[in-house]
């Protein structure tokens, strides 16, 4: 179970924005406090998963949970950056390592270091811009841009359903070639968007997205777990999740800055940041081709977000 960040992504910047002020640099740094310090803290809990166990690392998370909710609205957050920064220094200094030097020296938990964290830079990157785009350039409010992005929740719902049995029955190396490509096809499709648009034209995009990205995940994930060893298995999911976390903070930050305050520099940097997704998810789809036929068990489902 982990924290989705893409609702707050979709709805809340140009909400936050109107009511508190400040531009797009200040939106992103709001977003990305979450996302650095999410990361960062998922190769801790790889860590001790594997040490002590999923269940009771599970009901501790669960209880840590509950209690920073509370603390949270009487003393406020804690810096992403400076949380990333504090795990570069310790593991630079430890003996033992959270994360073994040995899984890097595996081909395929490279390609899928790689597949995750494009996935979520371009996918995370693009919705912010999406979310500036349909509230600032169409002129939705909040609550229309939330019900915009119904048939991009609903596809991820189904195509996770549908991931495990993909995965069981042609392995992951396809659904993660399958997904990448379609990835690309449904930010293909954006570019299509103008200035002003109808609800009808955002539905093929919303729906191929995230069925690329609900395809492509899940199978990267059991390709990690099939070939890792069983001892790394936590650790390496959990490197794989915190780069994913990390990628979908420099996606906002990095897109962030393609999109001006302006209608039409929001409507601009949507198309620039379309290409560029599409490029990365092509590099993605060539990545995936590289890895080995790997047939996983077909009673496993991974969801994608």
């Amino acid at each position: 179970m982990e924290l989705d960040l893409a609702p707050p992504i979709r709805e809340a910047p140009p909400n936050i924005s109107a009511t508190f002020g400040g531009g797009i640099s200040w939106l992103q740094w709001i977003v990305d406090a979450y996302a650095l310090t999410f990361a960062s803290l998922l190769l801790s809990g790889g860590f001790l998963t594997d040490r002590f166990g999923a269940r009771t690392i599970y009901l501790l998370g669960i209880a840590v949970f509950a209690a920073a909710s509370l603390a949270c609205g009487l003393a406020g957050m804690i810096c992403g950056p400076l949380a990333v920064a504090g795990f570069i220094l310790v593991e630079r200094r430890a003996k033992q390592p959270l994360i073994p030097m040995e899984i890097f020296g595996l081909p395929l938990y490279r390609i899928c270091l790689f597949y995750g964290f494009t996935v979520n830079f371009t996918y995370y990157g693009v919705v912010f811009i999406i979310s500036l785009y349909l509230q600032k350039t169409l002129g939705f409010t909040p609550m229309q841009a939330g019900y915009a992005y119904l048939p991009l929740t609903a596809t991820f719902f189904l195509v996770n359903m549908l991931a495990g049995t993909l995965v069981g029955r042609f392995g992951p190396r396809a659904p993660m070639i399958g997904g990448a490509l379609l990835d690309a096809f449904g930010f293909l499709t954006l570019l299509a968007l103008g200035a002003t648009a109808p609800f009808i034209a955002l539905i093929l995009p919303f729906m191929l997205i995230p069925a690329g990205m609900g395809t492509g995940v899940p199978a990267m994930t059991t390709a990690v777990l099939e070939n890792v060893p069983p001892e790394f298995s936590g650790v390496a999911i959990a490197s794989i999740n915190a780069a994913r976390q990390a990628a979908g903070a420099m996606g906002v930050a990095v897109f962030g800055m393609l999109a001006g305050n302006t209608p039409a520099e929001v409507h601009g940097g949507l198309h620039k940041a379309a290409l560029i997704s599409i490029a990365l998810l092509l590099l993605a789809a060539i990545a995936a081709m590289r890895m080995p036929q790997i047939r996983a068990r077909p009673e496993e489902k991974i969801t994608a977000e």
